[in-house]
């Protein structure tokens, strides 16, 4: 999982819809036999020209950027999704590595499950106050740096501080995902193991 201290991402702006789970990534595409390749069918209905035989749309965004690290802005209703569907995070949360995108910013937090996935498999989650968030999208499709260590986007004159959860800042700048961060305790938590004893013993 690669690190995040000092970041230089190309400002994407997807804040005009409100993209639910279902969106992101149509569940007829979610189950694959590998962990990358999500990107194909990320943001289908944006990525693709409607109809048959399936076209890629020349002004999909994210694909003018590729191999760049990018910054997304997104509605606090990004990741939402109808609990009668069975639609798991995962799947779009590697499609979004695998189109480089880093950091979700928004006004709000994002809901909490997609959030936790996020945040474990390595994606940076940043909320703003909404006249900053506006201040973003001015930058869209330009570079801003995110300095994780001292919570701080920088514009071009200006900058925008952020608070973000110690923890998920540690294993972020560490390039942990939520594994690596509990063996760091192994040793610990082999000692309480040994020590254990069940109340029903």
């Amino acid at each position: 999982m690669k690190t995040i201290n000092q970041l230089t991402g190309r400002v994407v702006d997807f804040s005009d819809y409100p993209w639910h789970l279902k969106d992101i990534l149509p569940s007829a595409f979610e189950k694959q036999l590998s962990t990358s390749g999500y990107s194909e069918f990320l943001f289908f209905r944006e990525k693709y020209e409607p109809g048959l035989p399936r076209r890629i749309n020349p002004d999909f965004v994210l694909d003018r950027y590729q191999g760049e690290d990018k910054v997304l802005l997104v509605q606090p209703s990004f990741g939402h999704w109808d609990p009668e569907l069975d639609i798991e995070p995962l799947a779009s949360i590697l499609g979004l590595i695998d189109y480089n995108i880093r950091v979700l910013i928004s006004t709000e937090i994002l809901i909490q499950d997609y959030y936790q996935v996020a945040l474990q498999k390595g994606v940076l989650l940043i909320t703003v106050s909404v006249n900053d968030f506006e201040k973003l999208k001015t930058y869209s499709e330009k570079k801003i740096q995110i300095d994780l260590p001292n919570e701080i986007i920088q514009l071009d004159n200006d900058m925008i501080s952020f608070d973000v959860d110690p923890g998920a800042k540690n294993f972020l700048s560490q390039g942990m995902d939520l594994i690596d961060y509990t063996l760091k305790y192994k040793n610990a938590l082999a000692l309480y193991e040994a020590n254990y004893q069940s109340f029903d013993e």
